[in-house]
């Protein structure tokens, strides 16, 4: 049997997060609308197909928005032009 090692600290293990929790939520509550587009947007041409809120139109539905992934709304990324690459 091996010999324990010895540590004169003991070693974050990385669970907790070292940022106020309010914090980040506040900054994530001043991004616009158009910057979470465009984060959606640049995921989308990476090929990440992150989650999109559709309105379906329906004013008298309890369902008036509807999540949906991004290629099933805009389609492939590589499909351009009529022609996939």
């Amino acid at each position: 049997m091996g010999k324990k090692r010895s540590r004169s600290k003991l070693t974050s293990k990385g669970v907790h997060s070292n940022v106020n929790g309010g914090l980040l939520s506040s900054i994530r509550m001043e991004r616009t609308a158009g910057e979470r587009l465009s984060f959606k947007i640049d995921a989308w041409k990476k090929m990440k197909n992150p989650w999109l809120t559709v309105d379906t139109g329906s004013e008298k539905s309890n369902m008036r928005f509807k999540r949906v992934r991004a290629n099933d709304h805009w389609g492939s990324p590589n499909f351009k032009a009529g022609k996939p690459e």
